[in-house]
């Protein structure tokens, strides 16, 4: 026997609604799994965060103890010269820490061209549009390739035409 246009219709219709909620369900699935990968995420980044946290500790560690003891021979000694070498040790070992851990000194000279990007002035001396660096205050730290702080500098301000004629006139 053959079904009617409506029995017909009414089973398209129930087909729809079991395809619908199929899919409501498959979209349910992974909304819920897209909500456990961010936390997943999350707990991952912040593990990350605290293992480099703990090395960075772990290795300056070994400054503290070097400090706590320079400051317990400082009270009990006056000796001037084996406390500066106590403290020269103690950045010693922090050099060596940051190094461990990638950060890299920028190393400046005195002279040198002035470099915005690596570079913060905070004095000028001299008039002039030519940049050179006078003094370093404070060095600066690279990490992987990015500036961590910048130098901290006196820049020595010189006309660049000057310096042309004075190049010239040798």
């Amino acid at each position: 026997m053959r079904k009617g246009f409506g029995e017909r219709l009414s089973e398209f219709f129930r087909g729809m609604a079991e395809e619908r909620n199929r899919y409501k369900n498959a979209l349910a699935r992974a909304m819920a799994d897209l909500e456990n990968f961010r936390a997943e995420s999350r707990r991952q980044a912040e593990e990350a965060e605290r293992r480099g946290a703990e090395r960075v500790i772990l290795a300056l560690l070994p400054a503290l103890d070097s400090m706590e003891r320079a400051l317990e021979y400082a009270t009990d000694n006056l000796d001037p010269e084996a406390l500066l070498a106590g403290v020269r040790m103690i950045k010693d070992e922090m050099s060596r820490a940051f190094e461990s851990a990638g950060a890299r000194r920028i190393e400046l000279v005195p002279g040198q061209a002035f470099d915005p990007l690596i570079m913060e002035a905070v004095e000028t001396r001299g008039e002039g549009r030519m940049g050179l660096v006078a003094d370093v205050l404070t060095h600066g730290y690279e990490f992987r390739g990015r500036v961590l702080r910048p130098a901290r500098v006196v820049v020595e301000l010189r006309h660049g035409e000057e310096k042309e004629t004075e190049d010239k006139t040798r």
